[in-house]
């Protein structure tokens, strides 16, 4: 023992444990930095994966509605194709479209005469080939750049034809591989979106397209991101050169961070690979490990130094206790301002906070103690969570889960929670204490992937997620379930005479109705446009009729904003053995396009389990 403690010994000693407790800070900094960076990553990765979808969505709608034209009218001409396009303002709400366009079926025997017949000068279908042409034939905006299009016939060329015959057997919007742009001369690289078009009698007649630039409709998508990241967009699922489509920053080859995801987007494939040098803006704080470990070995160094002249001195080594008194205290002064912790006795009451906590919550310390967490909790936590909570506790377990708190005005905030028993010398349990991570910006991100973003409603995604799960409950249980499929009537009429935005206005003054006359434990979602479902749990046909005449009641006594009054029809189903997500809403389909039929703004019900019933109003 006395060798232990000569001069030449101890400080050594110590000086090792003070380097090895620095380089673990050291390390435990650097990985904390690693985790936080690879959370902002995925984070970024989310959010520009949205918005590459968002903006393609925008201009598969276009192609969409563009079908819709052909199929509703069985003589479309240049001037109508014209007017509907000039309607929808290409030039500024479309920058990624270099065209749009309309190539009709050619049969061989037909090409000759339908060329004689065109009212385009110098028309001629090319290059020449002995099978069905698909000549671009309508084109907007007729520019010279776009006309050097006109007549090439697009089944000629292997990817279009690939795409246009998928676009034909899936009946729907298809986009096709990389392709080189006919109409452009500085960026070629693009792709095309396809809908196959067809007559009142249901005759193929043609394809509707977009020529997508690749470059023009990805530039600025990051122009609002907060976290620093760009990408690489592939055609196909394998990252390599030949199909590159577009690249946010090419100077970026070797960067730091670096994530490929597959992105299926109507019957084609993409790989949307990210990449970054950092996520973080830490600026000089990137050398904070290095500047902690040299500091605490230089700490470390001094206080062994310091132990060597004590170990002599009676009085230094007072003065050294009290140094490192200081220290500790100041240890615990950066805990209580950083760590969100409590302490309750044994029936939950809180008997100390740290600062952290009251900066969250925003109450005070003196408001704090004595009171127990309920002072926080958020009414949307179900009680089965704190069930689970003190289950476990009470048990002596650590319990580990998420909660959504409420702070003092009246804000929600997410935590991640570790609640541990505190046991004496006895073994006996005398409080808990909770120490908690303030995860709501994760939550908030999470909930734009769920949410449609012009209701604020579930999205189509989550609302088929949570039909399946309510499903299967009824299904295991034998209990009762139904849905509401309901459509607001004539709301085409909306946007005809007033414009989208008042339309977009009707769908959330919409949106607030329901979700602010339904039970807590009722789902509401926007099923598509101004189609909605409600999903009532535990809910028999006569409860979901009930619920039904009442917001069908709401809607038609509310004065919507510059419209004024507005109906809606309901369609509704209930389960039964066997029924699936599809049986269920073909009947509540089916009951809708009843109550449309029958003069709107009422409410019918399923007839495939019994005669139909209709509650006209009143």
């Amino acid at each position: 023992m006395k060798r232990l403690l000569k001069p030449s010994t101890l400080p050594l000693f110590v000086f090792l444990v003070g380097f090895g407790f620095s380089l673990l800070v050291s390390y435990k900094t650097q990985e904390w930095i690693h985790l936080t960076e690879m959370s902002r990553l995925e984070t970024a990765i989310t959010h520009t994966s949205l918005l590459v979808q968002k903006r393609l969505e925008s201009n598969i709608q276009l192609v969409r509605s563009l079908g819709g034209l052909f199929s509703g009218s069985d003589n479309v001409t240049r001037k109508d194709f014209k007017n509907f396009l000039g309607a929808h303002n290409l030039s500024q709400r479309f920058s990624g479209i270099q065209a749009v366009g309309f190539g009709p079926l050619v049969a061989p025997h037909q090409k000759q005469a339908f060329e004689r017949a065109s009212d385009v000068e110098n028309f001629f279908i090319h290059p020449a080939t002995e099978n069905i042409a698909v000549p671009v034939y309508y084109l907007e905006p007729f520019t010279p750049h776009n006309q050097r299009a006109l007549g090439y016939d697009m089944a000629s060329e292997p990817i279009r034809n690939a795409a246009m015959l998928r676009a034909l057997e899936r009946k729907d919007v298809t986009l096709s591989s990389r392709i080189e742009l006919l109409q452009d001369e500085e960026y070629k690289d693009g792709f095309l979106i396809y809908q196959a078009v067809f007559d009142s009698a249901n005759v193929h007649q043609g394809y509707v397209f977009a020529a997508i630039n690749a470059k023009r409709i990805f530039d600025g998508i990051l122009q609002d991101r907060y976290v620093p990241i760009d990408f690489k967009l592939y055609d196909g699922t394998l990252e390599h050169k030949g199909a590159l489509l577009y690249d946010s920053a090419p100077n970026l080859t070797n960067p730091r961070l670096s994530r490929c995801i597959s992105l299926p987007i109507h019957g084609h494939t993409w790989a949307l690979c990210f990449k970054a040098d950092q996520v973080l803006d830490l600026g000089v704080s990137q050398y904070l490990p290095w500047v902690q470990l040299f500091f605490g070995s230089l700490l470390a160094f001094a206080i062994s130094a310091w132990i060597y002249v004590l170990l002599h001195t009676r009085q230094r080594a007072f003065a050294m206790a009290e140094k490192m008194t200081y220290t500790v205290q100041d240890q615990l002064r950066v805990i209580d301002k950083n760590v969100i912790i409590s302490s309750t006795d044994t029936r939950g009451i809180i008997t100390d906070v740290s600062q952290a906590f009251c900066d969250v919550s925003g109450y005070t310390k003196e408001e704090l103690i004595g009171k127990d967490h309920l002072i926080v909790r958020h009414p949307d936590t179900p009680s089965s969570t704190y069930e689970a909570l003190w289950s476990a506790i009470l048990q002596g377990s650590v319990w580990e889960g998420e909660l959504k708190n409420r702070s003092k005005n009246g804000a929600a905030y997410w935590v991640h929670a570790i609640i541990t028993p505190k046991v004496n010398g006895k073994g006996e349990v005398v409080g808990y204490t909770s120490i908690r991570q303030n995860i709501t910006d994760k939550k908030r991100v999470e909930e734009l992937s769920i949410t449609d973003p012009l209701t604020g409603l579930y999205n189509r995604l989550k609302l088929d997620e949570m039909f399946k799960a309510s499903l299967h409950v009824s299904q295991r249980h034998n209990s009762a379930f139904s849905i509401l499929l309901l459509d607001i009537d004539r709301f085409k009429s909306v946007n005809d005479t007033h414009g989208h935005q008042v339309g977009d206005m009707v769908l959330q003054e919409f949106a607030a109705i329901l979700r602010d006359n339904v039970r807590t434990e009722d789902i509401v979602g926007r099923w598509g446009g101004e189609e909605f479902m409600i999903l009532t749990p535990g809910s028999d046909m006569e409860a979901a009729t009930h619920l039904a005449e009442k917001l069908r009641t709401k809607i038609a006594h509310f004065s919507f904003s510059v419209i004024g009054h507005k109906t809606c029809s309901f369609g509704l189903s209930t389960y039964h053995v066997g029924d699936d997500e599809k049986s269920m809403v073909s009947r509540a389909d089916d009951a809708l396009y009843r109550a449309k039929k029958g003069g709107r703004n009422r409410v019918e019900i399923e007839t495939s389990q019994g005669a139909s019933t209709t509650l006209a109003p009143h």
